[in-house]
């Protein structure tokens, strides 16, 4: 069997593309449904959810935003009910807010293949973008290959899918010589902008 041909016998037909490999992102997914910890509340007390939502759980300046008194509010924080409705509303947002197992992956891929950062020129003070640092790139790489099991401990498996696996060392000295290099680098580009500064400096005469 060539090795891109698919063995059916071997083949996963449980596995449900909805789902994440990452079971904290499925537990997520399924804390959505807010309703019935919602349901249950009167309308002063689901106001006051919404307003701690809003506030970041400052109780005073959401007792203030629901026109609630201060003690009537701290009554409120007493309740289960409430508690749990805040909660499951963080919950929900959560899903929405919180990078998934497949985003991060994809972040780590888009630093490797497209990186760029954002820094100031500092002759013109605009916005400008630049290529991602190698060694940012490098770390990336690092990340990705510990996560599909490739690299361990500084350890590269090679042939990690086969029933013979072959160890390389990676040299600590390569690391060096990789930030010796962009080092250098950077340095050249601070004397270059340096030059170009100096070139622009205005001499005032005393009077």
């Amino acid at each position: 069997m060539s090795n891109y041909e698919v063995d059916k016998t071997s083949e996963d037909t449980t596995r449900n593309i909805s789902l994440s490999i990452s079971e904290a992102d499925n537990q997520r997914m399924h804390e959505t449904d807010v309703a019935p910890y919602l349901e249950c509340l009167t309308q002063k007390q689901l106001i006051f959810v919404y307003a701690l939502m809003e506030s970041n759980l400052n109780v005073p300046a959401a007792t203030e935003k629901a026109g609630l008194s201060a003690s009537y509010g701290k009554n409120l924080m007493k309740d289960i009910r409430v508690r749990r409705a805040y909660t499951a509303l963080w919950n929900q947002q959560s899903f929405w807010k919180v990078i998934s197992h497949a985003e991060a992956l994809a972040g780590l891929s888009d630093i490797i293949r497209y990186g760029t950062d954002t820094v100031i020129n500092p002759k013109t003070g605009e916005l400008v973008e630049v290529p991602t640092l190698n060694r940012d790139k490098m770390k990336a790489y690092e990340m990705l290959l510990k996560h599909h099991k490739i690299l361990s401990d500084g350890k590269l498996d090679v042939n990690h899918n086969t029933n013979q696996t072959i160890i390389v060392d990676i040299d600590d000295h390569l690391d060096d010589e990789m930030k010796a290099y962009e080092m250098g680098i950077h340095n050249k580009e601070l004397e270059r902008m340096r030059k170009d500064i100096s070139n622009h400096v205005i001499e005032v005469e005393p009077e």
